[in-house]
């Protein structure tokens, strides 16, 4: 961070110079006239200027003055961007993540403030309304992926809510915290209904080997405690006789928190 700043000082020391001769119709770019290297320098210094403010805004937290930038602007132009309705979807996905980050870095030990607490979960209950929007306008999506969207969202949620409850100064948050995580896995229990009554048996069938094997790429590649490793063979016992008794939407559950115990061991490890 020092050698950033001291390469910006020494940025600014000479766009200082290159300025303070270009106000005495000095030549310092060769042959340009003084009132081009003027607007080159002012551009030049604008640019500077709107990647400093941006790169300070991205990691910006609650109750700071960038913080509305980052969520106003930034993540605005960004999300506009998006065309599809799954680029969309997982933009909204990416969004409730970083808010989870953000949660992540807010000091247990300090207080936080009334504004801090209604910016982030006003942007929490934000992200999430956009993307219920999003999933009940999105008939071009494929009723898989969006099976997917919905457990990507509970399992987020899920990390929200715990890390919610672990700070003492974000109490304010807890109650919407946990009506938002029962709502978004009663969504997504009743999507998965809907796609399986839906879709052939051998799509269904497909979507839980490929679940499956994501399962297992993902467990040899973790490699999770005992504790973990434990809840997941039990599941996968469970997961075999869904699927004997030919209950597809449970072996989908049961694969899905399988997963989300991966992933919440992964997260509180970091």
């Amino acid at each position: 961070m020092n050698n950033l700043f001291e390469t910006i000082k020494r940025f600014f020391t000479r766009l200082k110079y290159k300025l303070a001769g270009a106000r005495e119709g000095r030549d310092v770019y060769l042959d340009r006239p003084a009132r081009g290297k003027r607007l080159g320098m002012i551009i030049l210094i604008g640019a500077l200027a709107i990647i400093l403010v941006t790169v300070f805004s991205i990691r910006s937290l609650p109750g700071s003055m960038f913080y509305s930038l980052k969520t106003e602007v930034i993540e605005e132009i960004f999300g506009s961007m998006k065309v599809s309705t799954e680029g969309k979807e997982a933009y909204q996905i990416k969004l409730l993540e970083r808010r989870l980050s953000e949660l992540s870095r807010m000091n247990p030990e300090k207080e936080v403030s009334e504004k801090a607490q209604g910016q982030i979960g006003g942007k929490i209950q934000e992200n999430y309304d956009t993307l219920k929007s999003i999933i009940e306008s999105g008939a071009d999506a494929s009723q898989g992926n969006l099976v997917n969207t919905l457990y990507a969202l509970t399992t987020v949620l899920y990390l929200h809510d715990h890390v919610i409850a672990q700070n003492d100064h974000l109490e304010a948050l807890e109650d919407p915290a946990g009506d938002r995580l029962k709502e978004a896995r009663d969504i997504y229990k009743g999507y998965v209904q809907i796609y399986v009554a839906a879709s052939e048996a051998d799509e269904i069938q497909s979507f839980i080997n490929n679940q499956l094997q994501l399962l297992l790429n993902r467990v040899d590649d973790q490699e999770p405690n005992e504790e973990t490793l434990e809840k997941i063979n039990r599941r996968l016992g469970q997961i075999q006789t869904a699927i004997v008794e030919n209950n597809a939407a449970e072996a989908i559950y049961l694969v899905h928190e399988s997963l989300q115990l991966l992933r919440a061991e992964e997260y509180f490890l970091e």
